[in-house]
């Protein structure tokens, strides 16, 4: 089995850097985005990406497109796991990832 490498590349600084606070409700979000490949380099398309906030557990899934691109939109501040599970791949995981303040 090969083993998913998850790039969120620039995809974590752009979480980062896109992050802006929602004036009139206070509240400061962000979304993730990143591309699933595997150690060869070629995308991983059906991949299913799971974003778990550690504190209260909310969860936020999605599936890698057929470039192996993903995308969680409207993540408040916090510290998320990062889970990315495709069939013939083993289970990729990262866990506590800040919201903020991300630099790889």
């Amino acid at each position: 089995m090969n083993r998913i490498t998850i790039r969120l590349l620039a995809a974590l600084a752009i979480m980062a850097a896109s992050s802006f606070i929602a004036f009139s409700q206070g509240i400061t979000t962000t979304s993730l985005s990143g591309a699933v490949i595997d150690q060869t380099g070629s995308v991983v398309a059906g991949a299913e990406i799971l974003v778990k906030e550690e504190t209260t557990g909310a969860e936020y899934r999605t599936v890698s497109a057929g470039n192996g691109a993903f995308s969680v939109p409207a993540l408040t501040a916090g510290v998320y796991s990062v889970k990315v599970s495709a069939r013939g791949f083993k289970q990729a995981v990262i866990k506590a990832l800040p919201k903020n303040n991300l630099i790889i």
